[in-house]
């Protein structure tokens, strides 16, 4: 009996075969058969980057290539009903890592982002724009992404940053009293309960990430990591750059704001010397002067050390009277310089080596860089950009990507 070197009859096979061929070669495998196609398919969606192409339509791509599946004219044509397919779904459970890509106005969602399912989500990257302006940015999560990590990047504007964006003259409101709403109605200050890790990523600018997403100086409880990044990065080889000059001192204010009050939060800072040989020193000092104003029940003002001897008289004593009466099972135990050197331990300066040494070159790359494709952040640049290439898809020596466009899904 012959046996074919078919999916079926070697399926660890393939998947390996298909792991480590390059791009074109999952193309050309993919006309094989159904088997190869959806293995294809749910292979490239691993890493799905949604941008806007349009008021009322979304492009689909990869972070480096287009996506055959996504390609689809009933994609183009028909999109709701595309991601209700029970083929697209099939696909997307495969999803792990999602960008959100730009700006995308109201008239996207809840049109288009609610028909989307991600089950299996793990990293979700709300990443700048690609085109013209680079700070555009879609300033709310939507609430059915549950991802365990959230990826934010910064910009030096804020919600400003949109002013100029073609939805708000594109669809300017009649009456000058009316203004076209920045999000559709949603929360922005929620984020979803399965988020567990956040990071912060500056892009070498000041920060305004309080204004573009309002929840990041009030941390719900289920977040337990906070990584921040300071420079930007064009590659995990290169050394930090800065787009626009950065205040140290506004950086520290605004970071300060975000690391104060979830005090049982984790805390690590990434590549912050390039700010200054003193800015650790300096943000620490800061964070130590708020904490010297708190109450904690845990702490036995009546001990003399750095912390309480600075503290006005008047303070002190009121402080002193209100930690003898807490009960018993939660009596003082220690001093004031203990609890803010406790509070002061869950934050760590880290080097980008150093980080990626920790969590691995894959996870430090989607943390650490806002392009993980050159391409576009010459595109940022005013370069080419392989996104907008929808009349030509592949190469013209391999016609059959034209057939993997208008074919139907399976």
């Amino acid at each position: 009996m012959t046996v074919t070197f078919s999916y079926a009859n070697f399926p660890n096979l393939w998947d390996m075969i298909l792991a480590a061929a390059e791009h074109e070669t999952q193309l050309a495998l993919r006309l094989v058969c159904k088997s190869l196609r959806f293995k294809v398919d749910c292979l490239q969606a691993r890493h799905l980057v949604i941008s806007s192409e349009g008021a009322k339509q979304l492009l689909i791509t990869g972070p480096n290539h287009h996506i055959a599946h996504f390609r689809d004219i009933y994609h183009l044509d028909k999109e709701p009903r595309f991601w209700s397919f029970h083929a697209t779904r099939a696909r997307t459970r495969h999803t792990r890592i999602l960008d959100i890509q730009g700006y995308c106005p109201p008239g996207n969602d809840p049109d288009l982002f609610t028909y989307m399912q991600f089950p299996h989500l793990n990293v979700l990257r709300m990443t700048p724009s690609v085109d013209d302006d680079p700070d555009n940015f879609t300033p709310y999560i939507p609430g059915h992404f549950e991802a365990q990590t959230l990826v934010l990047f910064s910009n030096s504007e804020g919600c400003a940053a949109m002013d100029d964006h073609w939805w708000f003259d594109l669809y300017a409101p009649s009456d000058d009293d009316e203004e076209l709403p920045l999000v559709p109605p949603v929360n922005r200050s929620r984020i979803p309960q399965s988020v567990t890790k956040m990071v912060l990523n500056l892009r070498g600018q000041n920060m305004e990430l309080h204004d573009m997403y309002p929840f990041v100086t009030r941390l719900p409880a289920h977040v337990k990591d906070v990584v921040i990044s300071a420079p930007a990065y064009r590659s995990l080889l290169n050394t930090a750059g800065v787009r626009n000059e950065v205040s140290p001192h506004l950086t520290k204010l605004r970071l300060v704001d975000v690391v104060l009050l979830p005090i049982k939060t984790k805390f690590t800072l990434v590549d912050f010397n390039w700010l200054g040989p003193s800015f650790e020193k300096e943000f620490l000092d800061e964070l130590r002067y708020r904490y010297r104003s708190f109450f904690f029940k845990d702490v036995d003002y009546t001990v003399d050390d750095d912390m309480t001897r600075v503290m006005q008289r008047k303070t002190r004593d009121e402080c002193i009277k209100r930690s003898t009466t807490v009960e018993v099972t939660r009596k003082p135990l220690i001093s004031l310089q203990e609890q803010i050197d406790k509070l002061l331990s869950r934050i760590e300066f880290l080097s980008k080596e150093a980080y990626i040494e920790r969590v691995g070159a894959e996870t430090a790359a989607l943390d650490l860089l806002e392009h993980l494709d050159l391409e576009n952040s010459d595109c940022v640049e005013g370069e080419y950009d392989w996104r907008s290439k929808r009349a030509c898809y592949g190469t013209q020596s391999q016609p059959d990507y034209w057939r993997q466009m208008r074919t139907p899904p399976a």
